[in-house]
């Protein structure tokens, strides 16, 4: 299944108290089936919970889709939701959020200008319908989508003859 993301293991990592989320740039029409993070809890085991959100001009805006709550533990992994499948544009970008009522253990790399946003709320693994956001940082987390491409329908050649 095809990919838009950060699908690498970051090599840098902290404590996120607030709902993360990373903006990417949409490679091609696609259908958005789910989302997959990086991350551990720091408290034990909790809640966690994945969302995409649309984006204006840079700024991360509304909520498209979600998943439900999954758990989440101590050891860092990949952890995946299904969300209701969501239709991107290429060339489009959209923000890969990770929530959870615990502080989770975010990985992340050096990434573009305000790559990365830290949004309310804190500890809940609910996604509010239009992102506050507290920061934005210069970094890219490891999250991803997996999604399936639109079809591009068939063109048809129309050969002409001239006599």
């Amino acid at each position: 299944m095809p990919t838009f993301g950060y699908t690498s293991i970051g090599g840098s990592s902290y404590g996120a108290a607030k709902t993360a989320a990373c903006k990417f740039s949409i490679p091609e029409n696609l259908t958005l089936n789910s989302i997959v993070v990086y991350m551990a809890s720091t408290g034990g085991a909790a809640n966690y919970n994945l969302a995409a959100y649309s984006d204006v001009v840079g700024v991360i805006t509304d909520l498209l889709t979600n998943g439900s709550d999954g758990g989440i533990t101590t050891t860092p992994s990949w952890l995946t939701r299904t969300v209701t499948d969501e239709s991107f544009s290429s060339g489009d970008n959209a923000w890969l959020v990770a929530a959870s009522d615990d502080t989770k253990q975010i990985y992340y790399d050096s990434g573009g200008t305000s790559q990365y946003a830290e949004i309310a709320p804190e500890f809940s693994t609910t996604f509010d319908a239009t992102a506050v956001v507290d920061a934005y940082y210069d970094v890219i987390m490891s999250i991803y989508g997996n999604y399936t491409a639109a079809s591009s329908g068939t063109k048809k050649l129309a050969l002409l003859g001239v006599g």
